[in-house]
């Protein structure tokens, strides 16, 4: 793990790895392919009456920590991972951005951090396997109906199209925990900050609503509930995440990985969850059960749409909050991570 976590943690095949892992894991079970439990379990009835599948292991032990000691000795030198990085992020940015002011400046400068540190990193690309999580449900004969789809492709219209502002957004602050008094002390600092991780949001919820679009191949069904789930994410379910992440934001690393990494993940992040999947059901299903699926559909859009042009209102919201509880959240941060 050690190995697999330095070599592979920010990078696609590492990523690749784990997917493929848990598609064989769990899928094989879920699918019917074949049951893991069932392949190994003469190995451990064997160890139970043998040594050698104890010595096999002490082997594998010793070659796989010489591999992790050899890769640690070998890539001990900043020098070269630096002149890596500055050729690798060289131009990143969004120019769309840097035309709303302020706000689109730091819009495009968190976009340049968030491909730079390794945590922030791994939520992009987890993103994009994330972007395939309807193959499962939509192709799953389980989940087809004669008449209209499966009330549980809400959800997944939900998730697909806002899977990195959910991600990223959990954390709100906490990304910016190491200059966060910058801010405070800069005029009109947090209301560009909190416009400026809006537009980021937006931004890359509408790449992710553009990628899911091949999946209307599965029915034009899919399509429309991709719209429509979309309008409510960037009407509702934005600022859903934004104002839940407010409640005692933690400090953060942004140079440590992701993986096994819960700085900054606190009894919010978790909760946050339940009015974020939730809320699309409260709208959704009142008009689905009384009137037809398509009606809880519009009533989707056009809630979203309402949030879109209460978007000014909603949005000042958080900065009134940030600036209210300013201390205590820049206390919060200066505290050793």
């Amino acid at each position: 793990m050690l190995w697999f976590k330095q070599k592979f943690e920010d990078s696609f095949t590492g990523l690749a790895v784990i997917f493929v892992v848990l598609l064989l894991g769990v899928g094989s079970n879920y699918y019917g392919w074949f049951n893991i439990g069932e392949l190994v379990k003469p190995i451990f009835d064997w160890s139970l009456t043998s040594v050698i599948p104890v010595a096999v292991m002490v082997v594998v032990f010793a070659l796989l920590y010489r591999l992790a000691y050899t890769y640690y000795r070998n890539n001990a030198y900043l020098e070269d991972l630096s002149k890596e990085e500055n050729v690798r992020f060289a131009n990143s940015s969004f120019g769309i951005l840097n035309r709303f002011g302020l706000s689109g400046e730091l819009a495009n400068l968190e976009w340049k951090l968030i491909i730079r540190h390794k945590k922030s990193r791994t939520y992009l690309m987890l993103a994009g396997f994330f972007l395939l999580y309807g193959l499962i449900f939509y192709t799953n004969p389980l989940y087809q109906s004669e008449e209209g789809f499966s009330h549980l492709f809400i959800f997944v219209g939900t998730f697909i199209t806002s899977i990195f502002m959910l991600q990223y957004g959990q954390m709100f602050l906490s990304w910016n925990s190491a200059n966060f008094d910058f801010f405070l002390k800069t005029r009109g600092g947090v209301e560009a900050l909190v416009k400026g991780k809006y537009l980021l949001f937006v931004l890359t919820s509408a790449i992710s609503f553009i990628a899911s679009v091949p999946y209307v191949y599965f029915g034009w069904d899919i399509l429309l509930i991709h719209i429509c789930t979309f309008l409510f994410n960037m009407g509702v379910v934005i600022h859903l995440v934004i104002y839940f992440s407010l409640w005692k934001p933690k400090p953060m690393d942004l140079n440590k990985g992701a993986m096994f990494n819960y700085e900054g993940v606190g009894i919010a992040q978790f909760l946050m969850m339940l009015p974020i999947f939730l809320g699309p059901y409260a709208v959704y299903f009142p008009f689905a059960l009384l009137i037809n699926q398509y009606a809880g559909l519009a009533a989707l859009a056009i809630a979203g749409l309402i949030g879109i042009v209460a978007s000014p209102y909603l949005s000042s919201l958080p900065v009134k909050k940030i600036l209210k509880n300013r201390y205590e959240i820049s206390s919060a941060f200066r505290q050793e991570i």
